[in-house]
């Protein structure tokens, strides 16, 4: 007969512990790889909405075309939301400024240098870049090419070649109005 020693059941408790440790160490590993499979795979208010999935939601009870329409206005909520497009219109607000400053001439002199002549390149320059904003824009919302596309549509149809609108040519309203829509047409690439 074996007989056992407290060195025996210390090692035999120490076995234990760490059998114990593992089992919570791998538990707790798992928790966390669950945790961030779910995190990258669950779109956030900042994800696009374009490309939000349809099983994002549980569907209302009713008949089958009610679901449809619910589902159908979720979508179109999401690919209208302005969150993931933030950082865009506060690009188009800060070039709005610059404009704003360029055209009013509210900076004309930087030290001893004469800036005006340079100003209008500075406005088109600003134009530009909004442009780019809403193209950029597209494939997250369709809110600003959407916008612009009315905007843009109803300026130029309503005005004359030669008119002046808030100091810009006509032109600039119809370059709104393409800018709109090939930002639409991108974002419908961009649709899942």
């Amino acid at each position: 007969m074996t007989s056992i020693t407290d060195k025996d059941i210390d090692e035999l408790k120490s076995q234990v512990e760490a059998k114990r440790r593992q089992a919570e160490y791998d538990r707790l590993k798992q928790d966390l790889a669950d945790i961030t499979y779910k995190s990258a795979n669950t779109p956030n208010e900042f994800d696009s909405g374009l490309q939000y999935p349809d099983t994002d939601r549980v569907l209302k009870d009713g008949s089958r075309k009610d679901k449809f329409v619910c589902r159908v206005i979720d979508r179109i909520t999401h690919m209208l939301s302005i969150r993931p497009i933030t950082g865009n219109l506060i690009s188009i607000a800060i070039t709005i400024g610059v404009i704003i400053i360029a055209r009013k001439g509210i900076v004309t002199h930087i030290s001893d240098i004469d800036i005006t002549s340079y100003l209008p390149f500075i406005t088109y320059l600003a134009i530009f870049s909004s442009g780019m904003q809403i193209l950029k824009s597209s494939t997250r919302s369709l809110f600003l090419p959407l916008i612009a596309t009315i905007a843009g549509g109803i300026i130029s149809a309503s005005t004359g070649a030669d008119d002046l609108i808030m100091t810009f040519p006509h032109w600039v309203f119809q370059g709104m109005f393409i800018m709109g829509l090939l930002g639409l047409v991108a974002g419908a690439f961009s649709i899942d």
